[in-house]
């Protein structure tokens, strides 16, 4: 089991991310990074509910047009491939159907990773391959929800 990190690894950490990546509605906040890197170091299982784009929105003009889900498909070509360099594996990918209990959103797509440790999981958002990629997804989607989940 890895050791906590200290308060100055987790301030670095929070920059490196945030630096990187930026904050917004796609990429997790200070706040958000800080709660994953603090809390405790057991297996956690991650969610993703995922709205696609009809059309995909670059940032990068040199990029192809593309459908949400062409790009999300450029995302997935490398995807699992870093998740499983990270130490983790998918556990479900599905298509949305309905809702059964609760509010009714309108996703696309569930997926479900697991990763050995916080620690592992973030170190998916160090990787400079799966960073390469990940404009596609961020690109792909209109909505994505990431819930982090541990064990009772």
């Amino acid at each position: 089991m890895t050791p906590p990190l200290s308060e100055a690894e987790v301030d670095e950490l929070v920059r490196e991310l945030v630096g990187h990546y930026g904050e917004g509605p796609l990429c997790p906040s200070a706040t958000q990074w800080r709660r994953v890197l603090t809390g405790g170091d057991e297996p956690v299982v991650v969610v993703n509910l995922i709205r696609m784009r009809e059309q995909a929105r670059y940032s990068e003009p040199h990029e192809p047009a593309a459908t949400g889900w062409d790009a999300f498909r450029r995302y997935a070509e490398v995807s699992p491939e870093r998740v499983a360099a990270a130490g983790g594996h998918f556990v479900a990918q599905g298509l949305f159907e309905t809702t059964v209990i609760g509010e009714d959103e309108p996703w696309h797509l569930i997926v479900v990773t697991q990763f050995p440790s916080r620690h592992a999981f973030v170190s998916l958002f160090r990787d400079p391959e799966y960073r390469a990629v990940l404009r596609h997804r961020v690109a792909a989607c209109e909505r994505h929800q990431m819930i982090l989940s541990r064990s009772l």
